[in-house]
């Protein structure tokens, strides 16, 4: 079992607390990945609050400011080494049509 008030990064490496996840296609250790430069330049660009966001497609309804904030966010996740991420926040925000315009977007890049 998990023992939350005895872990520490230091005894991680050496305790039955290895995990690993998926980055570009290898397992890296967590810990070391989520403390690493990388992961940290990672989450300063994704939690700017300078996000540019625009509307791409033309839609019958414009979608509002935090959904394209959103869309650009599931892009970056997308192509990030990391790509791993779920869409979430308060109830009722148009996260599956922020999700799909996004999809949309990364499908016409990788296209080209």
């Amino acid at each position: 079992m998990f023992d939350l008030d005895n872990f520490t990064l230091s005894n991680y490496e050496t305790s039955e607390y290895r995990s690993t996840i998926n980055v570009d296609g290898q397992q890296v250790n967590v810990i070391g990945y989520l403390t690493s430069q990388d992961f940290n330049e990672y989450m300063d660009r994704f939690t700017d609050a300078k996000i540019k966001a625009k509307a791409r497609w033309p839609l019958q309804t414009i979608p509002l400011e935090h959904q394209l904030i959103g869309k650009e966010r599931l892009k970056m996740i997308a192509n990030s080494t990391f790509r791993q991420g779920v869409p979430c926040d308060a109830v009722g925000l148009g996260k599956p049509s922020t999700s799909l315009l996004a999809a949309l977007e990364i499908k016409e890049v990788r296209q080209i």
